[in-house]
């Protein structure tokens, strides 16, 4: 019984606290962009993951987010274009009949449009990693190699 009335004292308690915890969730820095409460989604500054335990200078920092604004210009324009074959897609994937040469075709288009976006990524990186020193490059070596077990298997994140 004692149990039950002291659960029951906690409830107005814990409905008190929170609003308050909310509050303090929903203040987050005024970002520009569509996202603005949301923590990596379409930040200017939005880092590679790699990136995060390097110690980056200033300069540094710019290059590297003057190149990923470019990517994400270009990607954002190929993304746009994409929106048609998408369409095309659904079209073709609920018709009465299904077209096959036209899959192939579009399927080939697919495989051809991630290649470019393959090669855009990995220049990036190229780009990227060329900022850095030679010492911020074996740090980032190293922590891809622990990264990945014998394997080639990705590790899990230890937090």
């Amino acid at each position: 019984m004692k149990k039950f009335a002291l659960m029951l004292s906690l409830i107005p308690a814990l409905s008190l606290a929170a609003p308050v915890m909310s509050a303090d969730h929903g203040e987050h820095k005024e970002r520009e962009g569509k996202c603005a409460g949301k923590a990596r989604h379409h930040r200017a500054d939005m880092m590679p993951r790699y990136l995060k335990s390097v110690a980056l200078t200033q300069e540094q920092n710019e290059q590297i987010s003057q190149l990923m604004q470019q990517h994400r210009e270009q990607t954002r324009e190929q993304m746009h274009g994409k929106r048609g074959e998408w369409q095309a897609y659904r079209q073709l994937s609920f018709a009465d009949t299904l077209d096959q040469a036209r899959l192939d075709e579009m399927l080939e288009n697919s495989a051809a449009s991630f290649k470019a976006h393959a090669k855009q990524r990995a220049e990036l990186n190229h780009a990227i990693f060329q900022t850095l020193t030679a010492e911020q490059q074996t740090e980032v070596m190293q922590r891809m190699a622990e990264y990945r077990d014998g394997s080639g298997e990705r590790k899990k994140y230890k937090n």
